[in-house]
């Protein structure tokens, strides 16, 4: 039996639903608390950061930069990548990355975690 791609779809994004509803550590952002979020970040732009970032595996990274850019889906963090800070690194990260606890940013300067809610 063959089932239509959009038959697939369908059936998949209701067990999401199902699935996230059975969860009770779901968190449910909508687009205003995104905008808020986007809008703290850009407020951040050229400030030093430090980057929580959870690279799979029990291996979390963690490194000061300069929150460098934003854009609509992504931002961007600038790195030294040695002691003498003669070469940068740029690492892109999606807003999605701090709702989903993957990558937390603190302020360098007052310690305090941007956060989504």
């Amino acid at each position: 039996m063959f089932l239509s791609i959009v038959k697939l779809r369908k059936f998949y994004a209701a067990e999401k639903i199902k699935y996230l509803q059975r969860g009770s550590d779901v968190k449910v952002v909508d687009k205003l608390h995104l905008q808020q979020l986007k809008k703290d970040i850009e407020a951040l732009k050229g400030e030093k950061v430090l980057i929580r970032a959870n690279k799979g595996r029990k291996k979390m990274i963690e490194v000061e930069g300069i929150l460098e850019n934003t854009y609509s889906n992504i931002f961007v963090v600038k790195f030294p990548i040695d002691r003498e800070c003669k070469q940068y690194r740029c690492v892109t990260y999606t807003y999605s990355d701090l709702i989903t606890n993957t990558v937390e940013i603190i302020l360098c300067k007052t310690n305090t975690k941007v956060s989504v809610m």
